[in-house]
């Protein structure tokens, strides 16, 4: 995440910096230089990058945080159990089935079988 955080941020100052650069060099025909209304189209194309960044950057923490829950989830699901027979390890057998679980061990076995066209 801080990686993503780097890059959108650099992302948009340098697009602020650049959109500024850019109209100063490259004159409109329907604004003047020194205008006052240079401003709104100064700052529209950043303001469009911020936005999907941002967007980008929710999206991509929402996925993030949604992995590391089913990957607590799964790691659980594995360690559930007793080492009843004192190896340190908890083996399939070992485990302790809940409800969703065994059906989800059934699915998965079952699932090869079914039509894949249905």
């Amino acid at each position: 995440m801080l990686a993503i955080t780097t890059q959108s941020i650099l992302a948009i100052v340098g697009t602020f910096v650049v959109s500024v650069i850019v109209l100063q060099l490259i004159p409109l025909p329907f604004i003047p230089i020194n205008s006052a209304l240079r401003i709104p189209f100064t700052l529209a194309v950043p303001s469009v990058v911020t936005y999907c960044l941002l967007y980008r950057f929710r999206r991509i923490a929402q996925r993030d945080f949604e992995n590391r829950a089913w990957n607590s989830e799964r790691i659980r699901g594995l360690t559930a159990g007793s080492d009843l027979d004192g190896d340190g390890k908890v083996n399939t057998e070992e485990r302790t089935k809940e409800s969703a679980e065994w059906a989800n061990e059934f699915l998965r076995g079952l699932w090869p079988i079914i039509n894949p066209q249905m």
